[in-house]
């Protein structure tokens, strides 16, 4: 199956949601202690893990992404007012733009501090041993980031329970490759 339907979302979809909601949450612990952590190898290395997870991020955020485009975002199964639909779509979107914005400003930050980076050991830019002077302090915008995600991530989750408990609208088993009966679309994809 490669296209959502109202009754059912694709196995792509299905994948792509759940893959990179975990390598998302999985970047952000991992880069939730590095500001704290001393300097030295220990600290290097937690760095490059993050960077690598990042890279994964950045390579599922893209694929969804242009999946997405391609197959619009799945149809709501309820009615809701336009507030609740605003910061659905507002969420959704930033999601998908925070998992490439995110691991970009990462590197950008990381190529700005001298920083190489590597893919799980894998060398693609070598460190430097000067700095990169830079308009804006890139670790300040990625932080920012991060935490602008764990909200969206925090409503998502919130929204996604209501769905479940409160309206049982079906979306939620959906979201789990349950096929629904008959559901009358309510919206338009969006």
């Amino acid at each position: 199956m490669s296209a959502d339907t109202s009754e059912r979302l694709s196995r792509i979809s299905i994948f792509l949601h759940w893959t990179t909601a975990g390598l998302v949450i999985a970047t952000l612990v991992a880069g939730s202690p590095l500001d704290d952590m001393p300097d030295g190898v220990s600290r290097w290395e937690a760095i490059a893990f993050h960077i690598s997870l990042g890279l994964t991020v950045l390579a599922w955020g893209l694929a969804r992404g242009l999946w997405r485009l391609s197959n619009g975002m799945p149809v709501p199964l309820k009615a809701y007012n336009a507030a609740t639909r605003l910061v659905s779509k507002v969420v959704r979107y930033g999601m998908l733009l925070l998992s490439v914005a995110l691991p970009v400003s990462g590197i950008l930050m990381a190529v700005e501090k001298g920083y190489g980076i590597s893919y799980f050991g894998f060398e693609i830019i070598k460190s430097a041993e000067t700095k990169i002077a830079t308009v804006t302090n890139l670790q300040t915008v990625h932080q920012i980031g991060a935490w602008t995600m764990v909200a969206f991530i925090g409503i998502h989750v919130a929204a996604s329970l209501k769905a479940l408990l409160v309206d049982r609208d079906g979306s939620f088993p959906r979201m789990l490759g349950v096929t629904l009966r008959s559901t009358k679309p309510s919206d338009s994809r969006r």
